[in-house]
């Protein structure tokens, strides 16, 4: 492959599992409804496909247990290609860091071969920030609301008293 061409990078559609909603939060924070969902799909780099899975509560609000967040991120436990896990781990400023891209991109033609620039790194690195779903994609879902479950879990305490 010339170093100067492009890659080819596609996407195939959403699959998604959604589990159950919760009430998730504090009283300093606030309480919202978090879902338990999980996002597939795959990105295809010159024909070869990565899985790339999508998750909920992979970061948490102020570093608060209570408090994880809503949006979808990359996981790195539900099944993404290592190199696609690799690759998010860039931060944006490191991109202007020439040295450190330098071995950056070492490590990745070690799991890649095609992924051979900078600039091909950088293609793909922004093809997977573009791929990164948005939780409203999927709100066709008969989703709980913050207000329903916080009237079950009310019902729920009446039983038990």
């Amino acid at each position: 492959m010339n170093k100067a061409e492009k890659l080819k990078i596609e996407t195939t559609r959403y699959e998604d599992i959604y589990y159950s909603s919760t009430i998730a939060g504090n009283q300093s924070f606030g309480f919202y409804a978090l879902r338990n969902l999980d996002v597939f799909n795959d990105i295809i780099i010159n024909g070869t496909a990565f899985k790339a899975a999508y998750q909920t509560a992979e970061f948490f609000y102020n570093d608060d247990l209570d408090c994880p967040h809503e949006d979808l991120d990359l996981s790195e436990t539900g099944g993404t290609h290592e190199l696609l896990i690799k690759i998010n781990s860039l931060y944006d400023l490191e991109l202007d860091d020439f040295e450190y891209m330098q071995t950056f991109l070492a490590d990745v033609k070690e799991i890649y071969s095609a992924i051979d620039t900078i600039e091909k790194l950088r293609q793909v690195y922004d093809a997977l920030n573009d791929n990164l779903p948005e939780l409203c994609c999927f709100e066709d879902k008969t989703w709980e609301t913050l207000e329903q479950l916080q009237k079950n879990r009310s019902d729920e305490q009446k039983i038990y008293e």
